[in-house]
């Protein structure tokens, strides 16, 4: 195999194990290293930013839990009166 195949099958290779590891839920390094920036994981339970100052509060399936966009400070206080 070439040089230029096999850097290539690296790459595509690297791409994969990536997208595998999204499908199976697992959180990106650069979301866990600045989570500040609008998905912010706490446990199992998570706040999700929808824009214009309001939060969601979402499961580890992504599904919306709140019923509403909330403020950060309300999505906080709901995920420490919901989370098990």
């Amino acid at each position: 195999m070439s040089m230029k195949m096999q850097v290539q099958l690296d790459k595509l290779q690297a791409r994969v194990e990536h997208l595998e590891s999204l499908v199976k839920g697992d959180v990106p390094q650069a979301h866990k290293d600045h989570h500040q920036d609008g998905n912010e994981h706490v446990g199992p339970l998570r706040l999700k930013h929808k824009g214009r100052g309001f939060w969601d509060v979402v499961s580890s399936d992504g599904v919306a839990l709140n019923g509403g966009r909330l403020k950060k400070s309300e999505a906080e206080e709901f995920i420490a009166t919901h989370a098990p």
